[in-house]
């Protein structure tokens, strides 16, 4: 049971990041006028860093 919780635990941590890095992109796109680009620049580093993360967690 241990390692289901682990993985609930790694797969919910990836989806914030990415939803943080998401939401980020998308207000600083707002404010510059470039939405679009912004808002995949915030979810492209927000993979990175989550999986960065579970990098760190496993390693």
């Amino acid at each position: 049971m241990p390692q289901v919780v682990r993985a609930l635990s790694v797969g919910t941590e990836l989806a914030f990041s990415i939803i943080i890095g998401a939401f980020i992109g998308y207000v600083i796109g707002d404010a510059l006028g470039y939405k679009w680009a912004c808002l995949m620049l915030g979810i492209l580093l927000g993979l990175i860093g989550g999986l960065y993360r579970i990098y760190k967690t496993y390693e």
